[in-house]
């Protein structure tokens, strides 16, 4: 069998280990050899790797190998996943697969685990599957790219325009991006989030939520909710910081901020604090970075669009070629990155990982708004659900009939207390993991999101949607972790300081060189006017 993902490679002249590097496939055929991947036998099932893919043998306490952790993560009680985080499993014992799955499913990180004892074969997924992981029913093969779950050439899903899927090429009605499981190819399907996939019968089978796992909470826990947010999501990042070179975005939003706090006090552990500047936005947000980073008294870099144009240049078949290898990375599911901020992310130091915060969203009932700038809350309703699956404010009917049948099925296998919070869950299992697959694109390090993780998202949705829809849960979030970031402005509110002469950012030639040092005026002082619990409509 050769794969479509090496046969492609064959065709545009590169390199399989190159192209593939942090990318594997799971295969019942041991003598499957891809070029490129060294592989790693189990009892039925064997992983082909590729040389700079990041993944642990899991052991028991008898030493026996029944699996592999591919990927990175932090158990429940905050240790890094290693090589002894599973010696306290007997395989043979008979409660062995509910010890498992309860210590499994309540690992932080971004990860694909697959068992294989004989008795259980099965992979698990970090909370929002962004380890992203596809299946063949006929090849039989579990991969990290579509790509390489194919023996022939890619026949696209019909139930979209396929071929301009993650294009610029389509109209404003019609599907941009994959859902509900479909891939660029029809045979090929996406591994949902909260779901184990069984690995015997090649199937999806739901875990997770339980009717119970996120009771809503009375206003008077709201503060006990919040500490323990901070408790767990500080566990999980200083867990990564202590055991890996960590780099960290900081930008003009929320999310990053979040993570900044929860850090104070291992600030130093951090190998970069960063942000790119390669649009007119991201400028705004480098200098918001740079705010943050002079208030904490860290050292801050900025990634200008001309040191990549220097360190690559601007030959048009080399950028064809990193595009080209764009695309087989990411099996063109994902909507493309601008090819200016690939190339800034193979500037940084390599080899670290990289923590996001994307799935923090959750926090501010992200997909409540569903589309930009929308400002009220979206009520629930069919024609409301299935265009908020698309980004469309009003969706054709065609649409709407169109995905009814798959929707509801889905919606409808979650229980009622999910079902209500829809939008979330939307975001969670319908979204992340697919725009996900450009992790794999940005192949000189291992991106993370700390905040993939069970035990936060069931503590975020025991918060009402009313009270995540107002930046309340945010500020009281930081003003708890580091009442340092407490109140501090965003980007539109840092832009209006440099306006002002309060605060002056660097600025840079053409050539990337700095000309201006940061300044901070020294009467600037944060605010700390706390929001409380009533100002949860607060702007």
């Amino acid at each position: 069998m050769e794969l479509n993902a090496i046969k492609a490679c064959g065709v545009h002249g590169f390199s399989p280990e190159d192209v593939f590097a942090n990318q594997w496939v799971f295969s019942e055929n041991d003598a499957l050899d891809p070029q490129g991947f060294d592989k790693l036998s189990l009892r039925n099932w064997t992983l082909y790797y590729g040389q700079a893919l990041k993944f642990t043998e899991m052991r028991d306490a008898k030493d026996r190998l029944f699996g592999v952790f591919v990927g990175i993560g932090v158990d429940p009680d905050g240790a890094i996943i290693s090589a002894e985080s599973f010696k306290q499993f007997n395989t043979r014992s008979k409660g062995f697969l509910e010890a498992f799955e309860a210590f499994i499913n309540y690992t932080g990180g971004r990860f694909t685990a697959v068992i294989d004892t004989g008795t259980y074969q099965r992979a698990y997924f970090d909370a929002v599957a962004h380890m992203t992981s596809f299946y063949n029913p006929r090849t039989r093969l579990l991969a990290a790219s579509v790509f390489l779950t194919l023996d022939r050439d890619v026949e696209y899903d019909p139930m979209f325009a396929s071929e301009h899927i993650a294009t610029s090429k389509l109209p404003d009605d019609v599907e941009k991006n994959f859902i509900l499981g479909h891939s660029l190819d029809h045979e090929t399907k996406f591994c949902l989030p909260s779901h184990y996939f069984d690995l015997d019968g090649f199937a999806l089978h739901r875990i997770w939520p339980l009717p119970d796992s996120f009771p809503k909470a009375e206003p008077r826990e709201y503060d006990v909710i919040i500490a323990k947010l901070v408790s767990r999501l500080r566990e999980i990042t200083v867990a990564l910081v202590d055991n890996y070179e960590c780099v960290l975005p900081i930008s003009g939003g929320t999310d990053s901020r979040k993570l900044l706090a929860v850090l104070a006090g291992h600030h130093h552990k951090v190998k970069e604090f960063f942000c790119f500047e390669h649009t007119k936005y991201a400028v705004h947000d480098a200098a918001a970075g740079e705010y943050l980073a002079k208030i904490l008294d860290i050292p801050f870099t900025r990634y200008h669009p001309d040191h990549a144009k220097a360190a690559f240049g601007r030959d048009k078949m080399n950028a064809r070629n990193r595009s080209r290898k764009y695309w087989l990375r990411t099996s063109r599911v994902a909507l493309p990155t601008a090819p200016v901020r690939t190339d800034l992310a193979r500037l940084q130091p390599e080899g670290a990982v990289h923590l996001r915060g994307n799935v923090m969203d959750l926090t501010r009932a992200i997909w409540w708004r569903s589309f930009a700038n929308r400002q009220e809350k979206l009520e629930l309703g069919l024609e409301n659900e299935i265009g908020s699956l698309f980004l469309m404010a009003e969706p054709s009917k065609e649409i709407v009939d169109k995905w009814t049948p798959e929707y509801l099925a889905w919606k409808n296998a979650l229980p009622q207390s999910a079902q209500d919070i829809v939008y979330d869950f939307i975001f969670l299992e319908l979204f992340l993991h697919v725009s996900s697959t450009k992790y794999y694109a940005f192949d000189k390090n291992f991106y993370i999101n700390p905040f993939s993780d069970r035990r936060l998202i069931e503590l975020t949705f025991q918060l009402p949607v009313d009270v995540r829809f107002g930046r309340v849960v945010n500020e009281k979030f930081i003003g708890l972790a580091d009442p340092r970031l407490s109140n501090l402005p965003y980007r539109g509110g840092v832009r209006d300081l440099v306006r002002r002469g309060i605060f002056t950012p660097r600025t840079y030639d053409k050539q990337g060189n700095e000309l201006t040092p940061a300044k901070l005026h020294p009467l600037h002082t944060p605010r700390n006017d706390a929001l409380s619990w009533e100002d949860v409509a607060g702007e």
